[in-house]
């Protein structure tokens, strides 16, 4: 005991009455600095659980890294935009839209484990941007699983549609109306002596189903068909098969890294077809790796040319890149928008006592023009966009319609 103490002790023996406010003061600070201590740590949880109340999470499993991992950028790149968009303008009945972003390297097993991760956090309201098809369908279990609407994966696969999953809400087109696309093209040109390169993989597979769909239409059929694997290593055998029948144009239906791999190859075994291919071929990306050879490349597309501002949609898309500090404009980042705005529109439509089944209740019900690009679902429809035209690669280097 301290001196202090004491000598109050005995006072308070005699009555004094500032040594019991002494005493007191001395005996009651420890408690009272916890009491304190405690009103600040619930200050503290309070305050983080008003900031999360007033926050509303979207999650993207992506392969940041690995061979599709400048895709899954752009993409990203323009979700984000669309966010800081309507952020800036006061979000979405006053609260703002967080991107969660977890790399999966293109691997099935970190897509499923990102996937579970999501749907155990109750603050994610929906998953956006996935991906890919085949780590998009090893995910699905766990979509299902936490009732989590997913809007928009960056594939055409007609076996990802197959799936017929109730939670998977498609904002472009599959691969069978991109071939469609490309067959009229070709029908335009009146060429007839058509080849097909494919991927071998389910891109591939499902992107020749509709091809060989669509040239029967016109009562044609491939001259030759050959494939490759998505790294093009195999290239070289490739166009060695596809010179055994040399054709006047040929289809490809293969990422940017395999179709610029095939088409180097091409040119160096005195090839040179008329090449047009699906979306998947990423225009901007054989623009800079192939360089002048590009020029004359045809490319399906699932969204309006980002460089043309004839549509509002992509002027406001503009609008939103500039703001964030972006001036490359691409098909994959008009994409992201998209998908940004169809969540944002089904988040809205949710009302204010959000939650998962009320979102995907407003997804199944979504029919909007958001200016130049109509999205509809419906109870039975997860097809929201039909949308393709074709681009081609000018002598500018630039993809032009």
């Amino acid at each position: 005991m301290t001196c202090s103490l004491a000598k109050a002790l005995r006072l308070v023996v005699c009555g004094d009455v500032m040594a019991m406010r002494v005493l007191f003061s001395v005996l009651l600070s420890p408690l009272v600095a916890k009491l304190r201590a405690g009103s600040v740590v619930v200050m503290w949880i309070m305050a983080s659980s008003a900031a999360s109340a007033q926050e509303l999470r979207l999650g993207m499993s992506a392969p940041l890294t690995g061979p599709r991992a400048a895709a899954a950028a752009e993409l990203r790149t323009g979700v984000e935009a669309a966010l800081r968009q309507v952020n800036a303008a006061g979000g979405v009945g006053g609260r703002s839209l967080v991107l969660d972003v977890r790399d999966d390297g293109g691997v099935a097993q970190r897509t499923v484990a990102n996937t579970r991760a999501f749907g155990a956090d109750t603050r994610v309201a929906a998953l956006i941007g996935y991906v890919g098809a085949e780590t998009t369908v090893a995910a699905l279990p766990e979509v299902e699983a936490a009732r989590l609407p997913l809007i928009g994966v960056l594939s055409g696969a007609e076996s990802l549609r197959e799936e017929n999953s109730r939670y998977v809400f498609h904002v472009r087109a599959g691969h069978a109306q991109e071939a469609a696309a490309i067959v009229t093209q070709l029908d335009h040109m009146g060429i007839e002596k058509i080849g097909v390169l494919h991927q071998n993989d389910n891109l591939g597979r499902d992107g020749l189903v509709g091809a060989r769909a669509e040239l029967s239409r016109l009562a044609i059929g491939p001259t030759v068909v050959a494939q490759i694997d998505e790294l093009g290593k195999d290239a070289d055998r490739a166009a060695r098969e596809m010179g055994s029948n040399p054709a006047g144009a040929v289809i490809v239906i293969a990422n940017d890294r395999a179709t610029g791999a095939f088409v180097r190859a091409m040119k160096a075994s005195g090839q040179n077809p008329r090449y047009l291919a699906v979306s998947d071929a990423d225009g901007e990306s054989l623009v800079k790796s192939l360089g002048p050879l590009a020029r004359g490349f045809g490319v399906s597309q699932v969204v309006p040319l980002p460089t043309s501002a004839t549509r509002p949609v992509v002027r406001e898309y503009q609008a939103a890149m500039f703001a964030i500090g972006q001036r490359t404009l691409t098909h994959h980042s008009l994409e992201g928008y998209l998908y940004g705005r169809v969540a944002i529109e089904a988040l809205r439509r949710s009302g204010r006592d959000m939650n998962r089944g009320r979102v995907q209740q407003a997804l199944e019900q979504l029919d909007v023009d958001f200016g130049g690009f109509r999205v509809r679902f419906s109870g039975k429809s997860r097809q929201g966009s039909m949308f393709t035209e074709m681009t081609v690669v000018g002598h500018d280097g630039r993809l032009t319609r």
